[in-house]
């Protein structure tokens, strides 16, 4: 019996420790696209992070998803959000395009 909030009853102070704490966390392991991070809001207000998930799920009991369900985005949407993400990214290589062949 596990609840998960995805938009927690926190003030707007403390949501923008979590968010930051989060962004922090991906960026500080190089994570690029989609990526989910598992963490603890202390009865103190503390956060901890737990867990960087680099690739997290897409069914339908995933996290991912109902946390983009709850911003608006339903999982069609998503799922072209993600995949432009990646098309835009690649073509910043060099040489993208030849091994798009193979």
């Amino acid at each position: 019996d596990t609840l998960y909030l995805v938009d927690p009853p926190v003030s707007d102070l403390d949501k923008r420790r979590i968010q930051k704490a989060a962004v922090e966390a991906c960026e500080s392991i190089g994570c690029e696209g989609a990526s989910r991070v598992d963490m603890i809001f202390t009865p103190l207000h503390e956060v901890q992070v737990l867990e960087v998930n680099s690739i997290p799920g897409m069914t339908e009991r995933s996290l991912f998803p109902k946390a983009a369900r709850a911003a608006g985005i339903e999982f069609p949407v998503l799922c072209d959000r993600l995949l432009q993400t990646a098309f835009k990214r690649r073509k910043s290589f060099p040489g993208w395009a030849a091994a798009a062949m193979f």
